[in-house]
């Protein structure tokens, strides 16, 4: 797969917060701070609030798209997303995504740009419909591991 120079220059400026992220932990509900080199203003108070992951959709894919869909992830959505979907703060943790609950409303981000100007890339030119719905399975598969691994600490 091929980018554009604008999305590899959007995936460039995300490579820390997503590839470097946690793999175990609270996600939180970051915040981006600016600051002005030389500036006297005192450091504001960092409000962070976790977030709760709410219940993945049912998998209802075989073992094979989930590869497929785990090796697209792995060539177009890894560098901002972070292994096994796992973001780092700066970009969405796809597993906390509420699109994930339709295929459609995942299509209308992924391939339709709905977040363009919130700063993700269409990818309709890249991706078939049919492989947008396998990045939806993998990372469905990732936020059923994480949504499990919360309820199994939760009991002990």
């Amino acid at each position: 797969m091929s980018f554009p120079a604008r999305h590899r220059c959007l995936c460039l400026r995300f490579t820390i917060a997503g590839v470097l992220a946690p793999t175990q932990g609270t996600i939180l509900n970051g915040r981006v701070y600016v600051f002005k080199l030389g500036g006297t203003a005192p450091k504001p108070q960092l409000a962070l609030t976790p977030m709760r992951l709410p219940k993945p959709p049912a998998f209802t894919w075989t073992e094979a798209q989930y590869a497929r869909g785990g090796s697209l992830f792995a060539n177009g959505c890894v560098v901002c997303h972070g292994f096994g979907a796992i973001g780092g703060g700066a970009i969405a943790d796809l597993r906390y995504s509420a699109r994930l609950q339709s295929g459609a409303e995942w299509a209308k981000v992924v391939r339709e740009g709905e977040r363009v100007k919130l700063g993700m890339p269409s990818f309709g030119t890249l991706l078939t419909a049919d492989d947008a719905e396998l990045v939806r399975a993998y990372v469905v598969r990732q936020a059923t591991f994480a949504y499990e691994q919360k309820a199994v600490s939760a009991k002990e």
